[in-house]
């Protein structure tokens, strides 16, 4: 034990502490209660030793810490503090240490922090460094307990509340998920499993469930929390002010007092932030003090765990942290929400939501119009939040009418219903008719401006509203003021803020329709300062609306998008902002994101260093897919070379963790020599490939399983290139039967890998003229393309293709001629719209879809439809001339 003057030195230093962080804290209970708990343990101890050595200033040293301590009033209040940290969470930390070292305990919890010594006197700085010298073997053991703790209930959760509203709606309202404004339809098993997730033995547990707009991921998610709070935990989602980003760094071990479910929205936009929230998790409790249980749920349109935002938020299987994380994912794959598949539900959703807006427009019950039951069966879109957008506007225009819209149709003539309503407040704010004139067009640009930005602060709408009046188009005349109070009227949000325009299609064609006309060139500057104002916000927004709308047609989010990035083309910051946002496979923004991944390639080869070494061979490989997408093969080539040449560099000092991106980084030179025609180089890179996998599935079981199977997939084509048939069947069946063995444990995660072997075995057995053995496995792949392709249309749409002219090419062998031709010509269907959005991309694969097609004309004797393929056959002579498929 030190003696009783080291003891006093020590609690002064610790009530310095304690004085002067606790008036900064003054306004959170939980921080100040871990301080005033830190301050009196450190005074009781030394009065103890003194007392204990027969020392009788005591009191005196307990008065001065009181004096130290300025916001703590009174001493006994300090003692009930101190004893209510003692039986709660406080006495659970205090139990880890040795009964020997708790004299000590709260002096290192006070003095540890390198930060803080800094800031002491001298004198005290001294102490610290006896007790350190001291006690070196305990330094380490109270390192986590020396700050705050990180309480989930301190991440600002937008909780769950089971308040249905009883008011009548708007249409937004209604189709908000958060309202919850008609019953669920059709997603029973869904929710089933969701709750058999829920209820499982696992401590902790992690989920993600994607599916594209409108297909009830947040309902899912809100009927989720509805049974977590009958159950007796706290839920909520995770808001876009939370302060996880704040809590990562430089406090204690996470803690929860009760079971806890937290939904995570648009998780792809927070990639970065949950890696390494989720490490902290996956390293949380002990097996001798378990935390109580902790649901992850994450929420998000795609998830490619092969690449994309997946692997930046779970890590890359058997690296790093991402072994402890991937533990963690129950099931280890995204979970898809389907559109409802049953006309039966359709017609309920359709139903409930007409009774919801007020009725008028009666359901025919099933049978009674053949004409509407046909419509319903056959529309485009099944997802829920399409079906309520038809009920609400079949008032209008009956519903035979609007199962005939379009997605993007039905967006937008909700959205143009929603600026009316908004419009029509300006006729209650007390202006003149000229002043709400002028009034209505502005409040619909800053509902805009707040959609776009996700939401606006309260501090935000009034700088964006200042920002916006004072440009040309508006001219300053509007009082912020009275703006506010309309848009928090129309918008409300949280804390006199303003909430966005949902659903998000909704919202995006609200903001489309809104600054389309704007003379400042289509909306560019008032995306821009949105962006100067919530940037990470912002950018996903964008990213979304070209996602949804450039399909269809809308090309202004991509010249958006555009924009942002030339204005912080010297920001990496930005630019990796940027680059996480974008999804790994799209065909809608593959030249934003060729111009990003160079740009960020280009500064990080200037900064070419060690440190950044690992950075730029990660940006080297998605450039290279980039420009392989983009039909650029040899510069994809010359970026995978380059990103090889780091990673065996890298490896040689650390191959535990480098040899996984090595061989990555080899397959996308195997890509870039196959898009070369060069097979036999390809085929000694991706054996290469094979190999490290083997290896380090060898080592780590399990781990690498998937990755294999894709290896062997890649090098049976290239023997097959090659004319080596049976050798790239044997190749082909290995893939097989992996890509088997991991869908039947995880048949959404890896339904992917296996629809690739699949297709890729069936053809190969075809080639050596085994079709009907290959029919089998081919439409199986198909089958697999087609779901993944309805989930993600812009993702699978190609994979699709080419499963239907393997299936059509087995067909064709086995004599069913007609249904060759069938499949051919669904397969030139298929590619025909990302064929003509990028011909350099698809243009191999198109070819060989038409001259399929055009061959089982022949062989019928019919002719090849030539309204569908004039503008494709237009489209590769252009091609061939090299006119298309260049910046």
């Amino acid at each position: 034990m030190i003696d009783p003057a080291t003891a006093l030195a020590v609690a002064r230093a610790a009530g310095a502490f304690a004085g002067r962080f606790a008036a900064q804290w003054a306004g959170d209970a939980l921080k100040r209660q871990s301080i005033e708990k830190a301050y009196c343990d450190a005074a009781e101890a030394a009065i103890n030793e003194c007392e204990r050595r027969g020392h009788h200033g005591g009191s005196a040293v307990w008065n001065e810490m009181v004096g130290l301590l300025g916001n703590v009033s009174k001493v006994d209040r300090a003692l009930r503090q101190v004893r209510q940290c003692a039986t709660g969470q406080g006495s659970r930390l205090f139990a880890r240490c040795s009964p020997e070292a708790r004299d000590l305990v709260w002096w290192f919890v006070t003095c540890l922090n390198e930060r803080l010594r800094e800031e002491l006197p001298p004198k005290d700085q001294v102490v610290v460094d006896l007790i350190l010298a001291g006690q070196a073997g305990l330094a380490d053991r109270i390192d986590a307990l020396g700050r705050p703790l990180r309480r989930l209930s301190d991440l600002g959760l937008n909780r769950y509340e089971n308040r249905r509203p009883t008011r009548k709606l708007t249409d937004t309202e209604i189709l908000s998920a958060h309202a919850m404004s008609i019953e669920m339809v059709g997603r029973e098993s869904e929710m089933e499993e969701l709750q058999r997730w829920l209820d499982g033995d696992a401590p902790m547990s992690i989920r993600v469930m994607v599916g594209r707009a409108g297909t009830g991921k947040t309902r899912l998610a809100l009927e989720l929390c509805h049974r977590a709070v009958e159950m007796g935990w706290e839920t909520g989602f995770l808001g876009q002010e939370s302060p996880l980003k704040g809590m990562l760094d430089g406090l204690g071990p996470w803690t929860w007092d009760k079971p806890a479910l937290v939904v995570v929205d648009y998780a792809a936009s927070r990639a970065e932030l949950l890696k390494r929230w989720l490490i902290q998790l996956a390293h949380a409790g002990e097996p001798s003090d378990p935390l109580p249980m902790l649901r992850v749920l994450l929420l998000e349109r795609g998830a490619d765990p092969e690449g994309g935002w997946w692997v930046e938020a779970f890590g890359r299987a058997g690296v790093g942290d991402a072994e402890a994380v991937q533990r963690l994912l129950d099931p280890s794959g995204p979970v898809p929400v389907p559109d409802l598949a049953h006309a039966l539900d359709r017609r309920r959703v359709l139903a409930e939501t007409i009774k919801r807006a007020g009725g008028g427009v009666p359901v025919p019950e099933p049978g009674k119009d053949p004409y509407f039951d046909e419509r319903l069966a056959r529309v485009e879109w099944g997802a829920p939040l399409f079906l309520m957008m038809a009920a609400l506007l079949a008032r209008d225009v009956g519903l035979g009418t609007v199962l005939a819209l379009s997605r993007t149709d039905l967006a937008f003539r909700i959205a143009d219903r929603e600026i009316g309503r908004i419009e029509a407040l300006a006729k209650t704010a007390g202006m003149s008719e000229l002043e709400q004139a002028a009034t209505r067009r502005f409040l619909t640009h800053m509902a805009a401006v707040a959609t776009l930005c996700q939401g606006l602060t309260q501090e935000e709408a009034e700088d964006a509203i200042a920002a916006e009046a004072a440009t040309p188009s508006f001219g300053g005349q509007h009082g912020t003021l009275a703006i506010r109070e309309c848009l928090c009227a129309a918008l409300p949000g949280r804390e006199r803020g303003v909430a966005p325009i949902l659903p998000d299609m909704v919202g995006e064609a609200f903001v489309l329709r809104v600054l389309k006309d704007l003379s400042e060139r289509g909306g560019h500057d008032v995306v821009a300062r949105a962006a100067e104002l919530a940037f990470d916000r912002v950018v996903p927004f964008v990213i979304r609306a070209a996602q949804d709308y450039t399909v269809a047609g809308y090309r202004l989010p991509l010249s958006w998008l555009d924009a942002l990035i030339s204005k912080r083309e010297k920001d990496p910051g930005a630019l990796a902002t940027i680059h996480g946002q974008l999804p790994e496979d799209t065909v809608a923004l593959r030249e934003p994101a060729l111009k990003v991944s160079r740009r960020l390639v280009s500064m990080l080869r200037r900064l070419r260093t060690r440190q950044y070494l690992p950075y730029l061979a990660w940006y080297l490989i998605v450039l290279a897919h980039r420009l392989s997408e983009a039909g650029r093969n040899e510069e994809a080539l010359d970026a995978a070379n380059e990103a090889v040449d780091i990673y065996r560099e890298l490896t040689r000092e650390q191959p535990d963790e480098f040899r996984p991106y090595l061989a990555k980084a080899l397959d996308s030179v195997a890509r870039g020599l196959v898009a070369l025609i060069q097979w036999r180089r390809a085929l000694q890179v991706e054996q290469e490939v094979a190999a490290i996998y083997r290896e380090l599935e060898t080592e780590r079981p399990g781990a690498f399983r998937s990755s294999l199977a894709m290896s062997l997939t890649n090098v049976a084509g290239c023997l097959g290139a090659l004319g080596r048939r049976e050798e790239a069947v044997s190749a082909a069946e290995e893939s097989a039967a992996i890509g088997r063995g991991l869908a039947a444990e995880r048949p959404d995660a890896y339904r992917r890998g296996l629809a690739l072997s699949l297709a890729n075995l069936a053809k190969f057995l075809c080639e050596a003229g085994r079709g009907k053995e290959a029919l089998g496995m081919a439409e199986e792949a198909v089958r697999i393309n087609r779901e993944l392709a309805t989930e993600r249309p812009d993702a699978f749409g190609a994979n699709l293709a080419v499963s239907l002219i393997n299936v059509a090419t087995c067909l064709s062998q086995s004599g069913r001629k007609a249904d060759a031709l069938a499949r051919a010509e669904e397969a030139v269907e298929t590619l025909k719209q990302q064929f003509l959005v990028a011909p350099a991309a698809f243009g191999q694969w198109m070819t060989a879809a038409v001259q399929n097609y055009v061959l089982f004309c022949r062989e019928l004797r019919r002719e090849p439809d030539s309204t569908l393929l004039a503008p494709i056959v237009k489209a590769l002579e252009e091609l061939e001339k090299g006119d298309l498929g260049r910046e």
